[in-house]
């Protein structure tokens, strides 16, 4: 165990006063960039160190696998062993499991890994129709009735008063996919990931000799993302606390954007309501990001109606780089001049994992990958919108996945994530705020978004936006939406056709194919076969992932053209000169053995 004042040597003043607050209850407003995760971890330290709480009564939360073994990592560093950092998923896991045999005289049920095949099971019996779409958006709304505590009773009027929205389908069949689900589940004798929580709150709320057992177990609890924490998840704190008040809250209320997961900040802004007795601290001290990038972040954050109480960053880095904000001529344009971007950063010095392009929706990545992968770009694409790694937690922790490229990511998915340089593209009326952000407090968050998007770059940003069909975001200042520079004029590139019908092709998978993907097809399946056989060994060989060689659409489109040359594989979608040097003379010779040409 280190030495109490050692603990506070590397601390700023602020943070200072935070690991020293040892008694009571604690909440920290902590802007972006300003240590948080430091903090905490040295308030546990010292806490311990003084004698002020038990490192194995010590519960840590926070709401991904990645925030946990940071967390852990810290305390291994500043020699404290014995403190539980987990998700709360995977602290109620190993509650529930332990406690329930011991309540109920059962095993503890299994946990299903495909609540979505179960929703389409529930759907099919209350004869709603759905596609793969809806039936992950109808997913993300069982999940989200659960964080929230909402009973399939209950859904439609709590629905209607958050505007909550399944494309498609009313809220009352919602309500009845709800309850069909539950039934679909309760035969299978599983339960899914929310059930975990709901389990271990039930336990503690229904049986006193477990609840006494808990809270003789973890007797100070530390909660990061505060601003993140769910009704269902405050009401299983609560239980945990029982009439304690030893809890520490750190969180930002202007980087809340997981409302459609059932986050709430809530908690956060009314956490001194709650507890009388807290202390009340604030972060403000930005060390990640250049003063030219936090006197950017302060600006949006004072045009704002959704940062209210946002906190003013004070940075401790000298000045950087201008933010360049560009209006450009079309989606093209606006992809090659981001492309082109990146390649000047590199020339600067910049490793490419140093480096993100961020957009709002999934759908805005496919034309990055391609014109990365033309240009010869590593990248890696980290997942989606619905946040798996906070909806749909795994109990047991997990390394983060390498990355050896420019990281494409929703705004939703940076969150956590810093770069020395950053892109956001697509901050346009439309998509941010997204178009189905109709609600006050959903455009709000839209708002925070993208500030929480601005706040990951250190050194470089860049904001982008499509000013040939769409107005720049409200979100963005009066002065650039009538003056962000323009790039010079290029040469607009012919819109590809598909070569079954003729009709110009939009989608970025379309285009890789070279015809719609609801088109007919034809193409040799051993061809295709043979070349994703080679693709693989060829990833291992390089180690690298399968679809940085080349995607399932570019291998499928090979097949389907079947080139003999190499200036015919170029004219595939997804083939540039760099895939052509590295990869082409292979691919010709599969597609020449295999077609007998």
């Amino acid at each position: 165990m280190a030495n109490a004042q050692d603990i506070l040597t590397a601390l700023d003043p602020e943070q200072a006063a935070i690991a020293q607050a040892v008694d009571g209850p604690v909440v920290v407003i902590a802007g972006a960039g300003t240590g948080k995760t430091r903090a905490l971890t040295h308030r546990i330290a010292y806490g311990i160190a003084t004698g002020a709480a038990a490192a194995q009564q010590t519960l840590a939360l926070t709401f991904t696998t990645k925030a946990a073994g940071e967390m852990r990592h810290r305390l291994a560093a500043l020699k404290v062993p014995g403190v539980q950092a987990r998700t709360f998923h995977s602290a109620a896991l190993r509650q529930a499991k332990y406690f329930w045999p011991q309540a109920t005289h059962t095993e503890f049920p299994a946990v299903t890994g495909h609540s979505m095949s179960m929703v389409a099971r529930a759907v099919a019996q209350v004869g709603v129709a759905a596609d793969t779409a809806r039936l992950r958006d109808l997913t993300a709304e069982v999940s989200w009735a659960k964080a929230c505590n909402i009973s399939p009773e209950a859904y439609e009027q709590a629905a209607e008063a958050a505007g909550r929205l399944v494309s498609g389908v009313t809220l009352g069949q919602v309500a009845d996919v709800i309850e069909a689900y539950e039934r679909v589940k309760h035969r299978a004798g599983v339960i899914d990931l929310d059930d975990i929580l709901l389990a271990t709150l039930g336990l503690i709320t229904q049986y006193p000799s477990v609840a006494q057992q808990v809270r003789d177990t973890y007797r100070y609890l530390f909660v990061d993302e505060y601003q993140d924490v769910s009704p269902l998840q405050h009401s299983l704190l609560k239980a945990w606390l029982g009439e304690r008040d030893q809890i520490v809250a750190v969180g930002d209320a202007a980087q809340s954007i997981h409302s459609f997961a059932g986050a709430n900040p809530k908690y956060l802004l009314g956490f001194a309501r709650e507890f009388p007795a807290a202390q009340t601290f604030q972060l403000v001290r930005n060390y990640r990001s250049s003063a030219t990038v936090i006197d950017h972040a302060n600006a949006l954050a004072a045009r704002s109606r959704g940062m209210v109480p946002a906190v003013k960053l004070v940075p401790q880095c000298p000045a950087g780089p201008a933010v360049t904000k560009v209006a450009c001529d079309g989606v093209e344009q606006e992809v090659a001049g981001t492309v082109e971007w990146l390649q000047a950063r590199r020339k600067d010095g910049l490793d490419w994992a140093e480096m993100a392009v961020l957009y709002r929706v999934n759908s805005q990545s496919a034309a990055f990958e391609d014109a990365l992968s033309d240009a010869g770009i590593p990248f890696t694409v980290r997942g989606g919108e619905r946040m798996s790694e906070r909806t749909e937690e795994r109990p047991a922790d997990e390394p983060p996945a390498a990355n050896g490229g420019v990281v494409l990511a929703t705004l939703h998915s940076a969150k956590g994530l810093e770069f020395q340089a950053v892109a956001i593209v697509g901050v346009q009326e439309g998509l941010l705020p997204y178009v189905l952000a109709t609600t006050p407090a959903q455009v709000a968050e839209e708002d925070r978004l993208l500030y929480v998007g601005v706040t990951r770059a250190r050194q470089w940003l860049r904001i982008s936006w499509d000013g040939s069909r769409r107005r720049p975001s409200r979100f963005l200042d009066e002065q650039s939406s009538r003056s962000g520079s323009r790039p010079k004029p290029r040469e607009k590139r012919r819109l590809r056709k598909c070569r079954v019908c003729g009709e110009a092709l939009l989608v970025g998978v379309d285009i890789k194919l070279g015809r719609h993907a609801t088109c007919p097809s034809q193409y040799d399946e051993a061809l295709l076969e043979a070349l994703k056989a080679w693709r693989l060994q060829r990833a291992h060989a390089d180690e690298v992932p399968a679809f940085i060689v080349f995607s399932d659409a570019t291998l499928t489109a090979v097949a389907e053209a079947v080139p003999g040359t190499r200036q015919a594989l170029m004219e595939i979608s997804g083939i540039g000169p760099s895939k052509l040097e590295s990869y082409g003379d292979e691919v010709l010779a599969i597609v020449k053995e295999k077609s007998g040409g």
